[in-house]
């Protein structure tokens, strides 16, 4: 998987391409820790992304969490598959997706 991200004054977007499972989660969890500082929302941008496992759901929602105390985190570009896995584990109701 590859990982891309964008800093616009206070805004992270983070890019993923390909699969987030159990192996390339840590990647999206260090991509996006590494540039927390001074960010107020993050936005992870799923338009090049297949699929999301079970433990970038629990990522997800740990940033979800984090990001709370803040401006929030937003979910961009989502592919009917993933929106289906959302709508399934009731996270469409937690993130804001855009």
């Amino acid at each position: 998987m590859q990982i891309t991200k964008k800093i616009e004054g206070t805004e992270l977007t983070v890019y993923p391409e390909g699969k987030i499972d159990t192996v390339t989660t840590p990647m999206l969890e260090q991509t996006v820790s590494e540039s927390l500082e001074g960010v107020e929302s993050v936005v992870i941008d799923l338009e090049k992304t297949k699929l999301i496992s079970s433990a970038c759901l629990r990522y997800l929602l740990i940033l979800h969490r984090t990001m709370m105390k803040k401006k929030g985190l937003r979910l961009r570009n989502v592919n009917d598959t993933i929106k289906e896995v959302l709508d399934f584990t009731g996270f469409d109701d937690i993130f804001t997706i855009e």
